[in-house]
């Protein structure tokens, strides 16, 4: 068997554990403890989503670290599910002082 069809017949096996449960009542800046965005500002937790907050030029790299997992070295398989999507609008939007 190939490797890469080794690789996918694992990825069936394999049994995903989520990183955190995101409230849907809350629309805050702190992400939670298993999250650091990066910049904490252009960031925000709103309805059970992350949320950035800026994406116009000079803001492209946006970041949101897990901080509940690691990468390991040694021959294991990783796996990493993410949804990802575009908002609609962006309405409401406040800047906070820190």
């Amino acid at each position: 068997m190939s490797p890469s069809a080794r690789s996918f017949q694992a990825y069936q096996n394999v049994s995903l554990t989520s990183v955190a449960t995101l409230p849907d009542t809350v629309t805050r800046h702190w992400l939670g403890p298993a999250f650091w965005g990066n910049r904490l500002q252009d960031w925000r937790l709103n309805n059970g989503q992350i949320e950035c907050l800026r994406g116009e030029a000079g803001y492209e790299v946006r970041t949101v670290g897990v901080l509940t997992r690691e990468v390991i070295s040694g021959d294991a398989p990783g796996h990493l599910r993410v949804r990802t999507g575009l908002q609609r609008t962006l309405i409401g939007v406040v800047s906070a002082d820190f």
